[in-house]
Order: C-alpha cells, then structure tokens, then sequence
C-alpha cells in the first residue's frame, strides 16, 4: 500500500494490547473490554515455582512437537495499489464498502497507526519480498529500476518454492521495474497468473479476474502441496 499500511493478522488465541477503540471490533473477549489490568509482583518462592511450571510445559510440548509431523501453512498475502486507511468502510468510510476487507478486520487484527517507512511501488514491494530496509535493497531501492542480480537479497518467494511450496502471483507484483537484467526467469514475487480476466464496470478498473487466477492456480498444485500465493490489487 501507499501513503498508509493496513495489515490484518489471525488473532485468535492470543492476548493483545488493544487501543479502546479496537474492542469494538470484537478482536478481545467480552469480559476483558474495558478492563485495566494490573501485574502484582510474586514473591520468590512463587516465582521459583511458576519457573519450574513453565520449563516442564515447555519440554513436553517441545517433545509433542517433535513427534508430529511437520505442517507447513498455506499463505496468500493480499496488497492493495495506492490504498490508504481511507479506503476501507473498516476505518469509518461512509462512501466505500469493502465487506471482504471488513470480515477480515473482524476476525482478525486491524492496525490503527501503521507506517512504512518507503510509501512508494517498488522499495515496498521489495521491502515485504526481502524482509529487508528499502534501503539495502541496492538498486531497487526506488521505482523505475532494476532488480539486484546476485545472491545478496535472498526472497521469501524463492525459499519457499525451494523448500517444496507451489508459489505464483495475479495482479501487481513487484515493480515498476526491469527484473529480468538480474537473470531470473520469473518475477520476485513468482511466476504470474493473470490469464484469467473478466469484464470491469468501469473502464478504470483492471480487467484481472484475481479469484479466477487463485483458482487456476490452486487447480494446478499438487494433491497436499502448500502454496504461497501474492494478490498485487490494482
């Protein structure tokens, strides 16, 4: 996104620190709204004991967990071209709804002041794909340039691809930019799907069917196969 970051995560299960305004959104359990909760100092014998509770706790999960079989997540990463936190009926819009967007807010996490320290296409593209500053992203560390050639920038795309995952992408992806003067075959963001398209009610609004190209991909993925798979929306 540009001007302002919206990132939504699965907060089931976990305890947060909300800001009030965040409790309407039903991300906390009724009885903890509102409630200030205060931490009173053990004493050491308490302390020693609580230790050895959770050392125990956590050998035996630690060796519950070596025994199961390892499971690899599904990840489909959404991001949204020049939107700002206006452009959601989430942050209060009155003149937009985005229910897809909401339903997600909803069950999840909604961010009431993210930054990103570069709000322009590439560098933040590059930032997400790296895990790095758009700063040591090397020569696209701003728009209209190249992709580094080299292993110096390693992609979350290529690990998981390597570490068996079925990756793609629709949509927008990394750029503007010319990432094939590095010598990759296909885009840091993975291979594209966009050959799916459907009719837009303006002439403004692409033509790429996203859920279409999701399917077509997922279609194509082996029986079991995890997948990575990047919505850039235009």
């Amino acid at each position: 996104m540009k001007a302002s970051w919206s990132g939504v995560i699965d907060c089931k299960g976990s305890v947060l620190l909300i800001e009030p305004a965040w409790q309407e959104r039903r991300c906390v359990p009724a009885e903890f709204r509102g409630r200030r909760m205060r931490a009173s100092k053990p004493d050491r014998r308490e302390f020693l004991r609580n230790a050895a509770l959770g050392g125990a706790s956590a050998v035996l999960s630690i060796r519950r967990w070596a025994k199961e079989p390892l499971r690899r997540p599904n990840i489909l990463f959404c991001i949204a071209d020049d939107q700002s936190y206006r452009h959601a009926s989430a942050y209060g819009s009155t003149w937009l709804w985005t229910p897809g967007f909401d339903r997600i807010a909803g069950e999840g996490v909604l961010f009431r002041n993210g930054l990103v320290s570069t709000p322009s296409c590439c560098p933040s593209r590059g930032s997400i794909l790296t895990g790095q500053g758009f700063y040591r992203l090397k020569e696209a560390s701003m728009n209209h340039t190249v992709w580094p050639s080299g292993a110096g920038l390693p992609l979350y795309t290529d690990l998981l691809a390597g570490s068996g995952y079925r990756v793609g992408f629709t949509g927008k992806p990394w750029g503007p930019g010319n990432w094939k003067v590095s010598g990759r075959r296909t885009d840091p963001c993975s291979p594209a799907h966009n050959q799916v398209k459907l009719a837009p009610p303006n002439k403004r609004i692409s033509s790429i069917d996203y859920a279409g190209n999701l399917g077509a991909f997922l279609e194509e993925r082996l029986s079991g196969q995890p997948f990575c798979f990047w919505v850039g929306f235009l």
